[in-house]
């Protein structure tokens, strides 16, 4: 049989099955559908608590609305309830911000409901309360995370049971209720401090190790390597250690929660091997991994 009447052969047969009834060549699989990106930024959990804190720090009380799941109830005192929220997020929710999950699916190993996402808690006194988000589906931006409705019910009683912060007992009214960039000069204070006493310990302790190194070496060639070497990492060194120092302690400081967002970036030019040992540092210290901005370059 000739190669013609072979091709002929499979292309006769092929029709006369597509007219049998019920056999018909398998369609191929629709591709599947991406979701949407939010424009609103409430694809996942952290970015639906970074974004609210956001729009109520810029006193768009419409815009923080749209990231609260509210009840007709509620709705008349969204405006209120988005304040006192982002006021018992700012004094009581000290976890770092890497805790909040950044998966659209949220955390899976929380035991809860794959709609439901636990955030914080709010450690108020001996009590703490955990901040509840849930998944909805919006006709425009797909499944999106907002904050649900059982929290907002809880905001005006946890509201009433405040207590001030150790910044607000320790420092006086005047540095408290002025402010700079929205920020009171009390934290501003704090701020300079969480800076300049790591790095003034850190740089007294560099200068006793040398001291120290001095004397016990006895080898001038190796007391030559030291020296280089000291010359070479010691304001690196001191500076990325205050950094992590200070991003690390950001959290117990009692800062607003919008603050220590925008805060957490850190910004290097170094050698490449210096710059990643202070990134794993800082990401081990709970910055965000796009919260930290590098220009390498080698030595």
């Amino acid at each position: 049989m000739s190669f013609t009447s072979v091709v002929l052969s499979v292309v006769l047969a092929h029709a006369l099955v597509a007219q049998i009834p019920g056999v018909t060549s398998s369609p191929s699989a629709a591709p599947q559908q991406e979701q949407p990106a939010d424009p609103l930024g409430r694809t996942t959990p952290r970015g639906t608590i970074s974004a609210f804190i956001r729009a109520v720090e810029r006193d768009d009380m419409v815009g923080a609305a749209r990231y609260l799941q509210v009840t007709e109830s509620q709705r008349r005192n969204t405006g209120t309830l988005a304040r006192d929220l982002k006021d018992l997020m700012d004094r009581f929710f000290s976890e770092p911000i890497t805790s909040i999950s950044d998966s659209p699916d949220g955390a899976l190993d929380d035991g809860l409901p794959i709609d439901r996402e636990r955030v914080g808690p709010l450690a108020i006194g001996e009590s703490k309360t955990d901040i509840t988000l849930v998944r909805v589906t919006d006709p425009q931006a797909g499944r999106v995370w907002l904050i649900s409705s059982e929290t907002l019910a809880q905001v005006p009683a946890l509201r009433r049971s405040i207590a001030r912060t150790w910044i607000e007992r320790v420092m006086p009214t005047q540095l408290m209720s002025r402010e700079l960039f929205g920020i009171s000069l009390a934290h501003w204070i704090v701020l300079v401090a969480s800076f300049s006493v790591p790095f003034g310990l850190l740089t007294l302790l560099s200068a006793a190790f040398i001291l120290f190194a001095r004397r016990i070496l006895r080898d001038p060639a190796r007391r030559r390597n030291v020296r280089e070497w000291y010359a070479f990492t010691r304001w690196p060194g001191i500076l990325a250690l205050t950094l992590v120092i200070q991003l690390s302690a950001m959290r117990f400081l009692g800062f607003p929660l919008s603050f220590r967002i925008a805060y957490a970036h850190v910004y290097l030019c170094g050698p490449e091997s210096w710059a990643e040992d202070v990134r794993r540092t800082a990401l081990a210290a709970g910055l965000p991994a796009d919260h930290f901005h590098v220009e390498r370059f080698g030595w």
